[in-house]
């Protein structure tokens, strides 16, 4: 019999069940292992799965459970269920972290868990009214001491408003958000009482499961919003997933009925004019497509500030732009930048909107303030593309609209925008439609006069909402010019061959020594790929100059299966110090990325680095990693939990991690396993990341499959639409 594992955490999601034995497959987060010694296999974001047969618990809710693993199964992090009960843990969080504030000088995290961990459930009252407990109890001063029962004494409304969370078990971090802007609970109630779910709409980065509870507990007779509140919250995933802005309702209702509620379609609908009638989703198109106010309210937005701009008089006069060094197409986009309002530069790689993005900024800055002008990119790694050369150094947008990770929103906003007169984006093909509503309102609409965007139109497009270089080359609403002269010959001429067959859904050639394809096994890959970098590595190539991409995580042939075979790989070609990290050991310049936008450490997600330095305490034990980045000259230090929690390995990463980075040598993987993600753009785009070599390993059925697909051109956007109607006004 296996061993019986003890840990806490959370049901986030069935993967599969059988409804008429209530046999369940569910994926599980662990937050805490009491088995210390017991090794768990988890993916990437510490995860289990777990098999359960006739037991109910609730997802997003946490549990207290006891598991054995499945030795049949092919899945190394695959459980069985034996006992469960509801976790009191983390209830007890919520006084911790109150014990944090301000209110109780001298008390920690770690005095604060020591102090719940002693007292309990109780723990406000004990401190407020014991007359037994003692300043050296807690391990504060005496002056310390009577400031907290002082406070707690004077309030006693945030002793009851606490128990009142504990009692319903919301989440901590609705606790936070609740407090920060009521000081009582019953402010709070007073808004919201007749409706908790407003609250989701007015307020970043609510559970609704924290509503549910709340909902449940002052209407235990039901509530007629809450259905509707699950179903806006799957259109919100849905648009997210799809890429899409709007759908039709017909479409969303097969979606829904397929992934969620069998409900008939009279069911649906009634659900969903709940949604129509409180403005939350909008209909039109004669009733048969739906939005939601925010994406209408976003699309409108941009439009609107775009139309404004492109209706603004050009103060700018430059003289006409010949110059020898560049081609015929690349001087016109050149002067078009220069002279019109908006316009939007798009090519292959190779094609050099690099090099005349920088002219371009050389020509403004000589009649431009460098205040005046912005250059924005979407991810870290873009930027020091721009930077290597450019006299104006480019920033992410995260850290130009100055992200608060905190806050989980931006500091530069309506209320307190930036003043310039010139805003260039490089590689926009990243750029979503909430991004660029967010860099418009950061913007002062007096101001802003000119907008340059330059990327690729054949790459993926963004992760979220909306097709913007897409609808604006389709619209007309950017002055476009797309260069097609290729000048890398030297180095990638091959494979931007094969890349321009790709987009025309062609079959590539693969001739060339450095644009090839090799039909591989599954069960060979990680071998094949190993063989490969060690070809590499004696041909003078390092292991910065390698990446390998993935579209998918899970299986065989996904980025964490592969990754824990590289890391084998590497640890034992140079070994080096080794550190133990939650359950993964890492060693020193292991490659990492980080998946966090971080404005004050200046590292932002998409970023790979590698392991310079382990620190420790007086114990011996771990309590930083230092990382340097590539190309950016930058170290960050994380604390030994932050690390954890912001970054993963990156031997093998997947294709839209690394759209907007560059790499001598590029390993694609593709395999009929990725079917749902395989698509034309992504192919494209994981090849033109190669600077001098593109290899694709895989199966010569997921290259066609993939080749044939063009899904990711056909989000449903209300930008052509809305543009034709503001152009007839």
């Amino acid at each position: 019999m296996s061993e019986l594992i003890k840990v806490s955490g959370i049901f986030k999601k069935i993967l599969w069940e059988k409804n008429a034995s209530n046999y369940r497959i569910t994926s599980f987060k662990i937050i805490s292992q009491y088995n210390q010694k017991s090794i768990i296999k988890t993916n990437n974001f510490g995860n289990i799965s777990i098999i359960s047969e006739n037991v109910n618990f609730d997802l997003d809710k946490y549990y207290d459970i006891t598991i054995e693993q499945v030795t049949n199964s092919k899945y190394p992090n695959t459980y069985n269920l034996i006992d469960i009960k509801e976790s009191e843990y983390w209830k007890l969080n919520y006084i911790v972290k109150f014990l944090q504030s301000k209110h109780f000088p001298g008390i920690g995290e770690v005095k604060g868990r020591n102090i719940v961990e002693k007292y309990g459930f109780d723990t406000l009252n004990v401190i407020a009214t014991s007359e037994k407990i003692k300043a050296n109890d807690l391990g504060i001063s005496e002056e310390s001491f009577n400031t907290a029962r002082k406070y707690l004494k004077e309030n006693p409304q945030v002793v009851e408003d606490q128990i009142f969370f504990l009692k319903l078990n919301l989440s901590p971090s609705f606790y936070e958000k609740v407090t920060k802007k009521f000081l009582y609970l019953a402010d709070f109630l007073t808004k919201y009482g007749n409706n908790f779910y407003d609250y989701y709409f007015d307020e970043i980065g609510i559970s609704v499961s924290d509503l549910d509870k709340l909902t449940k507990h002052f209407f235990p007779n039901g509530h007629e919003f809450t259905e509707s509140m699950h179903l806006y919250q799957t259109l919100e995933e849905y648009f997210f997933n799809m890429g899409h802005t709007k759908t039709s309702i017909n479409d969303f209702y097969n979606y829904y009925f397929k992934n969620y509620e069998k409900i008939n379609s009279a069911k649906f609908k009634e659900v969903l004019k709940i949604l129509i009638q409180s403005n939350r989703v909008l209909l039109f198109d004669n009733k048969s497509f739906i939005t939601t106010f925010k994406l209408r309210e976003m699309e409108e937005y941009v439009i609107t500030r775009l139309k404004k701009i492109n209706e603004t008089p050009n103060f700018l006069k430059f003289k006409e732009v010949n110059k020898t060094k560049f081609h015929s197409l690349q001087n016109k986009a050149i002067n078009l930048a220069l002279n019109e309002n908006l316009v939007l530069i798009t090519g292959s790689p190779g094609t050099g909107k690099t090099l005349i993005t920088n002219e371009i900024i050389w020509q403004l800055l000589n009649q431009l303030d460098e205040e005046e002008i912005a250059i924005v990119t979407p991810t870290g790694r873009a930027t020091i593309n721009i930077n290597k050369s450019s006299q104006k150094k480019a920033v992410t947008i995260h850290s130009f609209l100055q992200w608060n990770l905190e806050e989980n929103r931006f500091e530069i906003n309506e209320n307190w925008p930036i003043h310039i007169s010139c805003l260039i984006i490089d590689e926009f093909s990243m750029v979503s439609l909430d991004l660029m509503y967010a860099l418009l309102k950061g913007i002062s609409k007096k101001t802003l006069n000119k907008i340059i965007l330059v990327g690729d139109k054949n790459q993926l497009p963004a992760i979220g909402h909306g097709y913007l270089i897409h609808d604006f080359i389709e619209c007309n609403i950017f002055k476009v010019i797309e260069l097609t002269k290729i000048y890398r010959q030297s180095d990638n001429y091959e494979i931007i061959e094969d890349a321009v067959s790709i987009n025309k859904s062609e079959l590539p050639a693969f001739n060339g020594k450095n644009s090839q394809f090799r039909i591989t096994k599954k069960e060979t890959l990680s071998k094949e790929l190993i063989n490969e970098i060690e070809n590499l590595l004696k041909k003078g190539f390092t292991k910065k100059d390698i990446a390998i991409l993935s579209p998918i995580y899970n299986y065989q042939t996904g980025i964490d299966k592969l990754n824990e075979d590289l890391t084998t790989f590497w640890h034992k070609k140079y070994p080096k110090e080794v550190a133990k990290i939650g359950k993964k050991n890492y060693m020193l310049d292991d490659k990492v990325l980080n998946t966090v936008n971080d404005p004050a450490k200046k590292v932002f997600n998409g970023e790979i680095g590698y392991i310079s330095h382990f620190s420790y305490d007086k114990n011996d034990s771990l309590n930083h990693v230092t990382v340097d980045f590539e190309d950016d000259e930058k170290s960050v230090t994380y604390t030994k939990s932050d690390f954890l929690q912001k970054t993963i390995p990156a031997y093998c990463t997947s294709v839209h991690k690394y759209q907007g980075s560059e790499c001598p040598i590029v390993l694609t993987v593709l395999f009929s396993e990725a079917k749902k993600l395989l698509s034309k753009k992504l192919i494209y785009t994981a090849i033109t990341r190669a600077k001098k070599m593109s290899i694709i390993f895989g199966e010569e059925e997921a290259l066609i499959k993939g080749i044939n697909n063009d899904e990711d051109s056909k989000r449903k956007t209300c930008i052509k639409e809305l543009w034709e109607t503001i152009e007839k006004r």
